[in-house]
């Protein structure tokens, strides 16, 4: 069941309970239709584990509402008609996920906690790697910090506690576990998630046309690395942009044998590995993923 609720005078929440959040990851397909209707009085769309904010412009939304006692009614013009996008039925309007793949230097000191987590999951450490990796995650949200990952997904028996004492400084690129749930830090930072491996995946990029690399919806696979080396290829992952323009190595075939670009595609682009590329992402059909799990850092 959704409900909508007030969030000051600017921003409304869409809030779903229990398996009906779940449902095909309805919280980023649902964003994505909103964000499609291009609402002139619509600021931002943010969708979480189980709810969408939109934060909006009231004084533009005015000018649509109709007038209740001589003021204009801003509230009940913004939750009908965001109610009746997202009761229109046309799935057409929301983005396909996107398939990413994320090269990771799994252990040692790309990964300091990995022997441990192996330790309580009761694997070894090529085993839990090999658990990890094989996975196919969903970003349920982007938080915490610009880029920031949450993925849903993680097989159960790799869940894991937070530090006791979280690390002042965890590198950008560090693949951490915390409860049921995996993520990648974009940034240096603080941190107090298990760290099984890094990448040298740049996450976010302020000067791209599109600055985080993931967004709600998409589908992520890591992939195992050699340390400096990139999947199947001599090269070394690039740490470059994913916006507009070449890859970083030019020239790379795709997942679905088109020639590598950077940036997040269209229908029918692929976005593969070559030597120097950053990763891989293509279209997918629909699938959304699900997680009762709870961001934290």
């Amino acid at each position: 069941m959704m409900r909508w609720v007030p969030a000051g005078d600017r921003a409304i929440v869409a809030m779903w309970e229990g398996s009906e959040a779940e449902a095909e990851f309805r919280p980023a397909a649902c964003a994505a239709r909103i964000e499609a209707a291009r609402l002139p009085w619509v600021v931002d769309v943010v969708p979480a584990y189980d709810t969408v904010t939109v934060v909006y412009d009231p004084s533009a939304a005015a000018k649509g509402a109709p007038a209740a006692g001589g003021e204009p009614a801003v509230w009940p013009y913004v939750e009908s008609a965001l109610r009746r996008i997202l009761e229109s039925g046309d799935a057409g309007a929301e983005a396909k996920p996107r398939v990413v793949e994320i090269p990771v230097r799994y252990g040692g000191a790309a990964g300091p906690d990995l022997e441990a987590c192996a330790e309580r999951a009761g694997l070894d450490p090529d085993a839990f790697i090999a658990a990890h990796a094989s996975a196919r995650y969903t970003v349920a949200m982007i938080g915490f910090m610009p880029g920031f990952p949450y993925l849903s997904g993680l097989p159960e028996r790799l869940a894991q506690p937070r530090l006791a004492v979280p690390r002042r400084r965890v590198p950008a690129g560090a693949v951490g576990i915390a409860g049921g749930q995996t993520g990648v830090y974009p940034f240096d930072s603080p941190g107090g998630w298990q760290i099984i491996g890094r990448t040298d995946l740049k996450l976010f990029d302020p000067h791209a046309a599109e600055p985080s690399l993931l967004r709600a919806g998409d589908i992520v696979r890591f992939v195992p690395v050699a340390d400096g080396g990139a999947p199947g290829e001599g090269g070394e992952p690039g740490g470059g942009a994913h916006g507009e323009g070449k890859a970083p190595g030019g020239g790379a075939r795709g997942l679905d044998g088109h020639s590598g670009r950077s940036g997040a595609g269209g229908a029918g682009e692929a976005f593969g590995f070559g030597t120097g590329t950053d990763c891989g992402i293509r279209k997918e059909g629909r699938r959304w993923g699900s997680s009762s799990d709870r961001p934290g850092c």
